[in-house]
């Protein structure tokens, strides 16, 4: 969420490298079968736990989602401003 706030806001395009690199550890790391991602149980180990919190698809993705386009109607609505 932050970093689509950032980006928004400073229109500083390292957000947009910085939410890339999310993407792509998020799809390294957590990615599990065809649809779905899991919890990390141990950073060190790199182990996964059999679980996915709500706020994962509520939240992460819907704001990696909106930091990617440009031209979503949450950007120009009341002239941009929040």
């Amino acid at each position: 969420e932050s970093t689509f706030f950032m980006h928004e806001v400073t229109n500083d395009s390292s957000w947009l490298v910085a939410g890339r690199d999310m993407v792509v550890s998020l799809e390294k790391t957590c990615r599990v079968g065809k649809c779905g991602y899991a919890s990390v149980k141990d950073i060190v180990k790199k182990s996964l736990q059999d679980d996915m919190p709500s706020f994962f698809m509520s939240e992460t993705c819907k704001y990696l989602y909106l930091l990617f386009d440009l031209e979503h109607p949450m950007r120009t609505m009341n002239g941009g401003e929040y």
